[in-house]
């Protein structure tokens, strides 16, 4: 550069680069390194919140100016960590955190560390988010040590109960994200207050949380459904569990206030969803409600939206809901109801249920059979049901002798009049006929009779096209599937749990 006219040309070392120089130092104070003593031991905290294309961007345009010593990528080392456990335990003001949200990247600029917030459009930007009330470290929880997981146990239930659009899954991710940053965790809820209301089709569910502390109460969520199922009251109980499973607030203690113009009482609910719900939430505890603030606002908000819906309203189908859930849950209860059930030997239906159970203990140890199904009068409430039924899929081509003789069996442990028993036969998802009754293979006086005929084919089976055929959904889908494990598309009688998932 040439000088100017009675001036000297300025020297790389002079003064004004090294203003600059202490500017920057001053400026930047957390991209500074230590020339004595070597370079301070700074980190990259990463939030679970940030995707792989985005820590590998952030990587290229800073790694060369922050020269980090190493990385804490949360997803992998302290999955589920709530961000005010992050503030507590992770980032110190030396490090650098990276994430996409907002109230976390404020708390950590309030925190006086280095923050990076990942925008929507990819840009990484490290000013004040306007809006976005920063996480809360609360003073008075009591001390904790930094956990390798900090997610809740994992539910069997839980993945059947969540929607099916991601829209509502992110949502139900905010929530439940705002919530356990309100309390710093989980472990600082004290209780859930849930108040459950329905009026012509609709469906209320208010839920609020309170604190173990001096934190403040909250609204966690509000919810409202269309639910068209005819015991809709029922309906109203079971959605109000299952948003609180969705929220993983099953570990709190649940106060379920019911309007008890428009709810049955809970204690005398007996139906299956129910009961299961029941199972995975803590403790519920009904209280009837025919007033109070909470309830009157629940009831004036769905007078309003009974003439003007929103889209705060959603539509429910609680039918769908129990389809989706596998047999093994759908039936399943607790440890006591299912020892308080007793089946009696000597009515009919405990008589073909205790030797049901003793063919498909020989039936689930042959090799050839592939699923065992309960069809018929038994997967249903009947009491006094003539035969018991099942369906049994084979693998191709398999050999049916001792399938028969399985069979056989069965009918060997009614013992009861004139109760029977039928093994139907399914392969590769086509009906063939059921297992022959009798020891040796050959046509009887008694098959002409029924219209039955002996497969010329195949040993053992009995050829029923002549007299009747089974339908070909249920084929596909049967009511009560038992093995290789239990699932049901229908509510599955107390006594078929009891003998058969145990």
């Amino acid at each position: 550069m040439p000088a100017l006219p009675g001036r000297a040309a300025p020297q790389s070392g002079g003064r004004i680069p090294r203003l600059i120089g202490m500017w920057f130092l001053v400026r930047w104070p957390r991209f500074a390194m230590k020339e004595e003593g070597g370079p301070e031991v700074r980190r990259l905290v990463i939030d679970e919140s940030v995707s792989d294309q985005a820590v590998h961007e952030f990587t290229k345009r800073h790694f060369a100016k922050l020269r980090w010593t190493g990385a804490i990528l949360i997803r992998e080392q302290h999955p589920g960590i709530p961000d005010s456990e992050i503030l507590r335990h992770l980032l110190r003001p030396e490090d650098v955190l990276l994430t996409s949200d907002r109230q976390l990247h404020n708390a950590a600029l309030k925190k006086k560390a280095t923050s990076f917030l990942v925008e929507p459009d990819g840009r990484f930007s490290r000013d004040w988010y306007k809006g976005a009330k920063p996480v809360t470290v609360l003073q008075s929880a009591p001390k904790t040590e930094l956990k390798d997981w900090y997610h809740p146990p994992k539910s069997d239930v839980r993945p059947f109960l969540l929607p099916d659009s991601e829209k509502a899954r992110k949502t139900l991710s905010t929530k439940r994200r705002r919530i356990r940053n309100h309390f710093g965790g989980l472990q600082n809820i004290r209780e859930l207050a849930v108040t459950v209301s329905r009026s012509r089709g609709l469906i209320g569910i208010h839920v609020k949380a309170s604190s173990t502390g001096q934190q403040k109460a909250i609204r966690a969520s509000e919810s409202y459904i269309r639910e068209a199922d005819e015991e809709s009251g029922i309906a109203a109980l079971c959605h109000a569990l299952i948003l609180i499973v969705q929220l993983m607030l099953e570990s709190v203690p649940v106060k379920l206030f019911y309007d008890e113009e428009t709810i049955p009482n809970p204690s005398g609910v007996r139906d299956p969803l129910f009961g299961l719900l029941l199972t995975e939430v803590k403790q519920v505890v009904p209280v009837a409600c025919v007033k109070g603030p909470y309830l009157e606002e629940l009831r004036r908000k769905l007078a309003n939206l009974t003439v003007r819906p929103g889209n705060e309203v959603v539509v429910g189908d609680i039918h769908s809901l129990r389809a989706k859930i596998p047999p093994v849950l759908s039936g399943r209860v607790s440890q006591s109801e299912k020892e308080s059930v007793e089946v009696d030997r000597n009515t009919d239906r405990g008589a073909l249920l205790h030797a049901g159970r003793v063919f498909l203990g020989l039936a689930t140890k042959l090799e050839e059979v592939e699923q065992i199904a309960l069809i018929g009068s038994m997967a249903t409430e009947k009491k006094n049901p003539k035969d018991i039924d099942f369906l049994v899929t084979v693998k191709p081509g398999a050999d049916l002798r001792r399938l028969a003789k399985a069979r056989r069996r069965l009918s060997g442990e009614i013992a009861r009049g004139r109760l029977g028993a039928d093994v139907f036969v399914v392969e590769g998802g086509n009906y063939l006929g059921r297992t022959c009754r009798f020891t040796d293979p050959w046509p009887r006086r008694e098959c002409l009779v029924n219209r039955l005929a002996c497969c010329t084919e195949r040993e053992f089976l009995c050829d029923t096209s002549s007299n009747f055929r089974l339908a070909p959904e249920l084929i596909v889908d049967p009511p009560i599937v038992l093995f290789p494990e239990f699932r049901a598309r229908i509510p599955v009688p107390n006594d078929v749990i009891a003998m058969f998932c145990r």
